[in-house]
Order: C-alpha cells, then sequence, then structure tokens
C-alpha cells in the first residue's frame, strides 16, 4: 500500500511540475491519513525545492484542537470569509462550488 502512495506521490508531484509551474503559491496537505509522515520522508528529497517550500502539511488529529490547527494553517494566506466551513472557516460556498472552480470547470470542457 505504501508503494501506491510513493508511486501516486512521484507522479503528481511530476505531473505539476509539468503541467502547472509556479502556479501554486501554496499547497496545503489536510487530514492526511497516519502514515503520510513516513511516505512524506521518503518522497521529499524528490520534490523540486521551490515547490517543496510551499507544501504546508498540516496534522489535525495529533493537535486535539478540532481542526483549529487547519485554520489556523489556512489563515495565514486565506481569509476567514473565504475559507471552507468544512476547515473552520466562514465561506457560505460549498468546497468546490466558488465560482472561479466552476469556470475552470467549463474552460477544461471546452478546451478538451
Amino acid at each position: 500500500f505504501a508503494g501506491e502512495v510513493v508511486t501516486f506521490v512521484k507522479a503528481a508531484a511530476s505531473f505539476t511540475g509539468e503541467h502547472y509551474p509556479e502556479r501554486s503559491g501554496r499547497i496545503y496537505v489536510l487530514n492526511a491519513p497516519s502514515f503520510f509522515g513516513v511516505v512524506w520522508r521518503l518522497v521529499k528529497p524528490l520534490v523540486d525545492p521551490v515547490t517543496l517550500a510551499k507544501v504546508c502539511v498540516v496534522d489535525s488529529s495529533s493537535s486535539g484542537d478540532g481542526g483549529g490547527a487547519i485554520r489556523a494553517a489556512l489563515m495565514e494566506r486565506i481569509p476567514f470569509e473565504s475559507i471552507p466551513r468544512e476547515y473552520g472557516g466562514g465561506s457560505m460556498i460549498p468546497l468546490g462550488y466558488a465560482p472561479e472552480e466552476g469556470m475552470l470547470r467549463d474552460l477544461m470542457s471546452y478546451n478538451n
């Protein structure tokens, strides 16, 4: 199982680097399973240093604060009212339904 995760992370990192260079301002990994830390330590050396500097892994399970660690991490870059409620924010728009996401889906459908 861990081998599949390593393969996936490598492929995702490669795909992102090839198709979306410098597009991501920050990459958040939230609610990762308990084994993620072990896999992440194995994969980290394979990730481009510029991309690596943008990755923020938030482990809320060990903090015991009911998701406060996630909200705090997101609020470093995202206004409270733009953070989905699932992550302790005040956005009334369900995750995945922001107007920008709809425009992106429409563009992808049009181009493909």
